[in-house]
């Protein structure tokens, strides 16, 4: 019997991906993975490059999964061996390494959650090549999300270009709906018609009912019902908290500090709110309200 598929977990930060993740996998036949970022290069060559290079952590996740599964620990020692076990496959795919971790975790099915892989056509055009995966996707509404990425990102000493708005200042202004436009859009247009494999998920419809919502997407993931199934907050896994010092992460830290997701009701702001995170203080754009409504969004206040 072939082991089962992937499930990729994709939306943008501080959209709880982790959280939710985390949430999912709490079943006998599932297995939460950190963040593996495997759609960011072709090789594995190019991959051990990009990270390498990278003062992120990006890499941190894939080396405390083969730390782990080779070597039952993570540890300096077994952090180093996992880099060389990459390295002797550099001239590999990074596709490839993925399908063989499926093997190596089957009959367990894999829950990977992905922060980076609706920013690029060839991150994404790299996991559309492989043929074992289920995508779901998560949003959050628009207007509560740029909130609070504005709050965050405004703490940050460097901003990206792709979190900026050029339009009308050369400066740029701050402006998320942008990148939460790029991102979801992204994601929308490559995997949405995978019928059966996609599935949207709002997380306002999760958190205001994280067990019947949770069952539900198990149901329309057509992965089977199981005996005992564990509460939500019965959240388990050696990636949810911090590494060794030769790999500290593979989730984002708030995730890792409090990786439980809280029932809340769901009140959601209409979609013409204005974007008071700028200084013009316009409203969300065309674009992000038309795509939000197609989303599941009502342009209308929800309570």
């Amino acid at each position: 019997m072939s082991a089962p598929p992937i499930l990729i977990v994709a939306g943008l930060r501080h959209s709880s991906v982790g959280r939710v993740a985390a949430v999912l996998a709490q079943r006998d036949d599932a297995v939460l993975m950190p963040e593996l970022n495997l759609c960011m290069a072709d090789t594995i060559g190019a991959w051990l490059l990009m990270v390498e290079r990278s003062q992120d952590t990006l890499g941190h996740g894939l080396l405390r999964v083969i730390a782990r599964q080779q070597h039952a620990e993570e540890s300096r020692e077994s952090i180093d061996a996992a880099r060389n076990w990459l390295w002797r496959r550099s001239d590999r795919s990074t596709m490839s390494v993925l399908a063989e971790l499926r093997q190596q975790f089957a009959p367990r099915r894999l829950v990977i959650p992905d922060l980076n892989l609706g920013w690029r056509p060839n991150y994404m055009h790299a996991l559309a090549g492989f043929s074992h995966f289920q995508l779901l996707h998560v949003t959050r509404h628009p207007v509560l999300h740029c909130r609070e990425l504005s709050r965050r990102l405004a703490q940050d000493y460097f901003i990206a270009p792709e979190w900026r708005d050029f339009c009308d200042n050369p400066g740029g202004v701050l402006d998320p709906q942008i990148a939460w436009y790029r991102v979801h859009q992204s994601l929308r247009a490559q995997f949405a018609s995978m019928a059966d494999d996609y599935l949207h998920l709002r997380l306002e419809d999760l958190l205001a009912a994280v067990e019947a919502q949770r069952k539900h997407i198990w149901q329309a993931l057509n992965w089977p019902a199981l005996p005992n199934e564990k509460r939500p907050g019965e959240i388990e896994s050696p990636f949810l908290q911090p590494g060794c010092e030769a790999a500290v992460g593979g989730m984002e830290n708030e995730i890792m500090r409090e990786p439980r997701l809280i029932q809340e009701p769901r009140r959601d702001p209409p979609l013409n709110t204005r974007a008071d995170w700028r200084t013009d203080k316009r409203t969300l754009s065309r674009e992000v309200q038309t795509l939000a409504q197609q989303l599941g969004y009502s342009a209308q206040a929800q309570v």
